[in-house]
């Protein structure tokens, strides 16, 4: 978190002994890449390393590559099985033709023994079906695939809870779900997405792959999802996040160029809420400035400045709001001389960047010279 001192503390007699077991494991894990061993046992050699430390995308990498070997695998046995199977097929038919030449060809003595092999070959059929039948049907190759990769989303899931905001993580989530194709769960990514939102509802890493799930599937539309961020934006205005979603949502959902600067309108107020709330929370107005710059509204700036100034009559140092009167006067092209006394405030509040506030000051001296 930030403001929080890293920890320097002497490491507990426990987690050395985990740190040395999972240098152990990587060292493994390591060394059965580079023999190329594509098996379960491999896979399986990446949980415990993985679990203690998900930035290892080395593994990730590693596990991407035995589940695509042995899906491919899967699908090789199968083409085998399945000539098998052919090839059976064609010696019947063979024994058959030739069986049938005989008969043809012998007396009721024949016959008799025609007869006779035919109940020993009836019988010998019944066995192999008998055996046929008390064994158990193998998987697939399209159902190895689908049960691997849900088994990979459920060891995924289980690291994300502990490692939520894990680059590496989300990323091979979304390489599991594109890879399992038609047979995803989209609706299941959805849910979880809205779990993990509710324990953080700024993780960035969640609201792009809910940007992903939705992009690849049907079950929300846009509108739905600009109510959820109205929703998530209600519960803390200083959701950055959800301010960005619903920028990238609105002219999706507005298509129209006329229809769109009514809807950043209303937009206005929203945010108004946001200020009056917690006016020095910047989320809200990064998403102002965001507004200003689609609608370039004359008559609308007019109204966020004067709204500006009555916040500063409240909130006289609040550092966003003069800023804002700043760069609305800058748009409106209005900036004077006088206006210098806004940056000079600035610099007092906020004096970690007062060269910031002295390089916009050279708009002003450079556009009065």
């Amino acid at each position: 978190m930030h403001g929080r001192k890293r920890d320097t503390n002497v490491m507990s007699k426990e987690t050395e002994i985990r740190v040395k077991h999972h240098i152990q494991a990587r060292q493994i894990a390591f060394e059965n890449r580079l023999k190329k061993e594509y098996t379960i046992e491999a896979l399986k050699s990446t949980v415990d390393c993985l679990n203690f430390n998900s930035d290892l995308y080395t593994l990730w990498a590693y596990r991407r590559e035995i589940i695509l070997h042995l899906i491919e695998q899967a699908k090789i046995e199968e083409q085998k099985l399945k000539q098998n199977q052919v090839n059976s097929t064609d010696s019947k038919d063979i024994i058959d033709q030739t069986n049938s030449t005989s008969t043809s060809t012998s007396n009721s003595t024949s016959n008799s023994t025609s007869n006779s092999t035919s109940n020993s070959t009836s019988n010998s059929n019944s066995t192999s079906n008998s055996t046929s039948n008390s064994t158990s049907t193998p998987k697939s190759a399209e159902e190895f695939k689908i049960s691997l990769l849900n088994e990979e989303l459920q060891f995924i899931e289980k690291c994300i809870r502990h490692h939520p905001k894990s680059y590496w993580i989300w990323f091979h989530r979304k390489w599991a779900t594109k890879t399992l194709e038609i047979h995803c769960n989209w609706q299941r990514e959805l849910e979880l997405c809205n779990l993990m939102l509710q324990f953080d509802n700024r993780n960035f890493h969640c609201w792009n792959y809910r940007r992903f799930v939705t992009s690849e599937s049907n079950i929300v539309t846009l509108k739905q999802e600009f109510e959820y961020t109205t929703s998530k934006i209600e519960e803390s205005f200083s959701n950055y996040s959800a301010w960005h979603q619903r920028s990238a949502l609105l002219p999706q959902i507005q298509s129209s160029a006329s229809n769109l600067p009514q809807a950043l309108k209303k937009e206005f107020e929203l945010v108004q809420q946001a200020f009056y709330t917690e006016p020095s929370d910047q989320s809200a107005w990064f998403y102002h400035r965001w507004i200003r710059a689609k609608i370039q509204d004359r008559s609308e700036l007019l109204k966020e400045l004067k709204m500006c100034e009555e916040l500063l009559e409240i909130e006289n140092d609040c550092k966003w709001a003069i800023l804002t009167k700043f760069f609305i006067k800058k748009e409106l092209n209005e900036l004077t001389q006088q206006d210098l006394t806004l940056l000079n405030q600035l610099e007092g509040i906020d004096p970690c960047r007062a060269n910031y506030y002295r390089d916009l000051a050279l708009v002003i001296t450079t556009k009065t010279n």
